[in-house]
């Protein structure tokens, strides 16, 4: 557990900046591209955000789901205290509806109670390696409800070669090479999440990926 502790005191440093530093690299995008999964999804009951960070989505989330109840789980304190802070200042009728909860996503996953109807990714399993995102994965079966979604978003890399990809290859690898040194997660290139939701037993429902953009959106279902 000690490298998971580098990691979360890592997170803990970077939290009370990393609003910050996302809108000056990525403006709203990154907020937005969370968000945008639940415009048009049904009525939302219990959702899952496992590495949700600084929630900066959830009041982009409450009214489209202002029934919904969630589970906000991160591995830093840090971030948890400024979600918990953002909630209470941005969106402080909601506030009792959010459940938030330090875990450990590859080994503590057993803890959670369970039958969630919408499970959120934002930007977390590029944090992994690809064994811990398998782990993840199959944990997770056990903890969406018959007809649950997963949604995941994450950066992604045009296949098209160009200066584009050029452009989002070393971006994306200064991005990690700058988290790799101060939280120590892997530096490596980005997963391909499609293969690995398929191996582990997932179906894709919807891809929001583009050869014009550094962000994407996927949505999967458990395989029948």
């Amino acid at each position: 557990m000690l490298k998971k502790s580098k990691i979360a005191s890592g997170f803990d440093r970077l939290a009370p900046g990393y609003f910050l530093l996302s809108k000056v690299f990525f403006g709203r995008k990154l907020i937005q591209a969370q968000a945008d999964h639940f415009i048009h999804t049904p009525p939302i009951s219990r959702l899952l955000v496992l590495g949700g960070g600084t929630g900066h989505f959830l009041p982009d989330f409450f009214p489209l789901h202002p029934d919904a109840r969630v589970e906000f789980v991160d591995l830093s304190d840090g971030m948890l205290k400024q979600a918990r802070q953002n909630l209470a200042g941005e969106c402080p009728h909601h506030f009792d509806q959010v459940f938030f909860q330090k875990l450990d996503i590859e080994h503590e996953l057993k803890y959670l109670t369970g039958n969630y109807d919408a499970v959120l990714l934002p930007f977390v399993l590029d944090c992994l390696s690809l064994d811990q995102i398998r782990r993840v994965l199959h944990d997770l079966r056990g903890l969406i409800a018959p007809g649950g979604t997963v949604y995941l978003t994450d950066f992604s890399i045009p296949d098209t070669p160009g200066f584009q990809q050029t452009s989002y290859q070393a971006l994306v690898q200064a991005m990690y090479l700058f988290f790799h040194v101060v939280t120590d997660i892997p530096f490596q290139d980005l997963p391909d999440f499609k293969a690995l939701f398929t191996e582990c037993g997932y179906h894709l429902v919807e891809d929001h990926s583009s050869d014009r953009e550094l962000i994407m959106r996927q949505t999967y279902r458990l395989n029948p």
